[in-house]
């Protein structure tokens, strides 16, 4: 059942080299904080057409996929790393060479043992089997740019599905600016692009940092990049699944966090003492990572005096005044941490950590967002360990429900599910997507120790909310 095949596998080039991929692109201080980690993974599951033609659906994604990188030239490139070994700062830089090395790595796989329902698993956590639809389950951090495909795209052919596997360096690309990608080369195939969807020059910078260099102090990003964080690293044994969140179950999370907050209830508590006095409407996602992180933490039997964190992505780039436009290429997000001692979290409401999230979102702005970037141009990177190492307290998200996996069908008609490979798996890692039924739900993939799932499952809060989801065919 788990023998994945590999059929064919060849590399796909811009159609047309336009002048701005003659440029090099170099790494901003996000970008650059990413090298040690795994590439991310996100992939898509369709029923099979009963009229699938394997060689004339890959030559229509092949063509395709040129034309996109027509505009998202930086996917077809490969790292460079420039050391200055006779400088006194010691130091080294990374840029994409766009017009380096053979494209875009295009692979055809096939295992007609397996049907759509096995990749489902039902009540079931998400078998192993789906780690091989990514790159063939081949393993690398984005630093490994440099030899290696900064973006692959695996079809997967099912006995009665098709799985399209997505695998992108995040050093070169963060949620919004891949989305962004996939929206287009989604349009592409089913033939509905227009040239307002994207815009050249893609590669550009904010005026306060324009033709700025960024410099690692190190000679080459290998001084950095530990098995700590690298791609061999022993695997702690995790459990896998999906839930869904209704939106009458959302609507009441969001409406129990925001009376709390009216209330001004939990003044004088500590961290969340704010929670009360900002007015500001906390959101439908902020309040459903709040349950998430209170359920977690409650089920892992930790010491009430211990300290828990929460990690929440957010978009810089609507955060700086003036904003950037989405279409602003490269990683121009952080996570907003929100944190609490554990007996603090457990003995109050959804609505007080709702407010922490709240109030560690809101804290992102300009000046934030600005110093952030400036400091590390002239400081160095912040190179910290992931918030949710092995063994920790925390929980960290990753995904947006602002992106609208539905959008992305590939001629392949009503996507199924979304899974993702083994990319940066560890315990605490909840990864949240916009239901691929639509209608306003969410699906989370959360991964946790299996005894830690096991206790989950039978969360009354956690379960009064959340449903057991694996798609529906």
């Amino acid at each position: 059942m788990s023998n994945t095949k590999l059929i064919s596998e060849y590399f796909v080039r811009p159609q047309i080299e336009v002048n701005e991929s003659k440029r090099v692109h170099h790494l901003n201080p996000i970008d650059v904080k990413w090298l040690p980690f795994h590439n991310p993974q996100l992939g898509y599951l369709y029923s099979k057409p009963s009229d699938f033609e394997p060689s004339s659906y890959l030559k229509h994604l092949s063509s395709s996929l040129s034309q996109a990188l027509v505009y998202y030239y930086p996917l077809a490139g490969r790292l460079k790393t420039v050391s200055n070994p006779h400088d006194d700062d010691h130091s080294c830089f990374v840029y994409v060479d766009c017009a380096k090395g053979p494209g875009v790595r295009l692979v055809y796989a096939s295992n007609h043992d397996l049907t759509a329902n096995h990749v489902l698993s039902r009540n079931l956590d998400v078998p192993k089997v789906v780690q091989s639809f990514f790159d063939m389950g081949e393993k690398s951090i984005n630093n490994e740019g440099d030899t290696r495909a900064l973006l692959s795209v695996q079809v997967t052919e099912l006995k009665d599905g098709v799985f399209l596997g997505f695998c992108a360096n995040h050093a070169v690309v963060d949620g919004t600016s891949f989305f962004h990608f996939q929206t287009v080369l989604s349009h592409i195939f089913m033939g509905t692009f227009s040239a307002e969807l994207v815009a050249l020059p893609l590669v550009k910078q904010p005026d306060f940092i324009h033709g700025w260099i960024f410099k690692l102090p190190y000679l080459n990003p290998s001084e950095f990049i530990t098995n700590s964080t690298g791609s061999t690293v022993e695997e702690p044994e995790l459990s896998q699944r999906f839930f869904q969140f209704s939106p009458q179950s959302l609507q009441q999370l969001k409406a129990i966090a925001n009376s709390y907050a009216d209330a001004g209830a939990g003044a004088g508590a500590g961290a969340g003492a704010g929670a009360g006095s900002n007015k500001k409407t906390i959101s439908t996602f902020q309040s459903l990572i709040a349950l998430v992180w209170k359920c977690i933490t409650r089920v892992r039997n930790l010491n009430p005096g211990e300290t828990t964190i929460c990690a929440i992505p957010i978009n810089l780039r609507q955060r700086f005044n003036p904003p950037l436009t989405n279409d602003y290429f490269g990683n121009y997000a952080i996570k907003a941490m929100g944190s609490a001692k554990v007996g603090d979290l457990l003995g109050n409401s959804v609505g007080w950590a709702a407010g922490l999230l709240q109030q560690a979102v809101a804290a992102q702005d300009d000046k934030a967002a600005r110093d952030l970037i400036l400091r590390a141009y002239k400081e160095g990177p912040q190179l910290l360990p992931p918030v949710n190492a092995p063994g920790s307290n925390n929980v960290t998200v990753a995904g947006s429900t602002r992106f609208d996996v539905s959008e992305s069908q590939f001629g392949l008609g009503r996507l199924v599910t979304v899974r993702t490979g083994y990319a940066n798996k560890v315990d605490g890692k909840v990864n949240a997507y916009l239901g691929s039924e639509g209608d306003g739900i969410v699906d989370l993939d959360i991964c946790l120790a299996p005894h830690t799932m096991a206790a989950l499952l039978l969360d009354q809060e956690f379960m009064c909310f959340a449903s057991q989801h694996n798609g529906q065919m």
